[in-house]
């Protein structure tokens, strides 16, 4: 017979998204956290609780840096750890993360970036030319960011070096440096999660896509309701993700949920 589970017995309070993966860092440590395969190196590459926590902490100093705070960021790829940290580190650093689906047609993308009025593009290599074709009429757009999961490194040694159309391990670089090197501080404690953080935009099935609002807080009580509902994992336990990254759903209950299991 089934071993009953009662919800109530797995209540969580998950103040913040950074603050879920800081207990997910101190629970679990050097545990993997996220598996990917490299197909040039032929190589699997696994980042660790700890590691993520790190990238995580390192990419929002960058965007402190460049002043993200209350500018909408476009977040656009394939699923990788680097949308992921991106879309973590855009609301830890006050930024509204605008997350697309990746099988948009051009056009449709080119639209919602003037549309939200993006000062940042985060996007995988795929996308890297025809933004580049755009760039003109997206003079708003402050930086373009391009992720390239076969070329990342959690821990990139180069220097920084500003440019319009930039690497993700460039501005990883900038953090990095930040945070050795400065007495810059993430702010991690005194933030406002009942503030505008998300910006979705439904499919658009029964007419033009809608834009949907959601804070921080939002996520963070979607997380709070799954985790009794997935409590019957372990930390020995292996999750594959399938469902698009960018739907709410796959990120709380794939990918989010599964930073601090116990």
């Amino acid at each position: 017979m089934a071993t009953k589970i009662n919800p109530a017995d797995f209540k969580i309070q998950i103040d913040s998204l950074y603050a879920h993966f800081e207990r997910g860092k101190t629970l679990y440590g050097d545990k993997t956290l996220y598996r990917f395969n490299q197909k040039t190196t032929a190589t699997t590459v696994e980042v660790s609780y700890k590691e993520m926590l790190d990238l995580i902490t390192d990419l929002a100093l960058a965007f402190q840096k460049k002043e993200m705070a209350g500018k909408r960021v476009i977040l656009i790829g394939e699923t990788t750890v680097q949308w992921i940290a991106s879309y973590i580190s855009t609301v830890t650093a006050d930024g509204v993360i605008v997350p697309l689906d990746p099988h948009l047609l051009e056009e449709e993308i080119i639209k919602f970036v003037k549309l939200t009025k993006a000062s940042f593009v985060v996007c995988s290599k795929t996308y890297a030319d025809m933004f580049k074709a755009h760039e003109e009429e997206l003079d708003g757009v402050e930086n373009f960011i391009i992720t390239d999961r076969e070329t990342f490194a959690l821990y990139p040694e180069q220097e920084y070096v500003e440019e319009r159309f930039t690497t993700f391990n460039n501005l990883l670089a900038l953090g990095r440096y930040l945070a050795k090197n400065t007495d810059m501080v993430l702010n991690t404690r005194d933030r406002d999660v009942k503030k505008l953080s998300i910006l979705l935009f439904t499919s658009g099935t029964t007419g033009s896509s809608k834009g949907v609002m959601l804070c921080e807080r939002n996520i963070c009580a979607v997380l709070e309701g799954i985790y009794p509902m997935l409590a019957g994992l372990t930390p020995e336990d292996s999750v594959m993700s399938v469902l698009p990254i960018y739907h709410t759903y796959e990120m709380s209950a794939g990918v989010w949920h599964l930073c601090s299991m116990v």
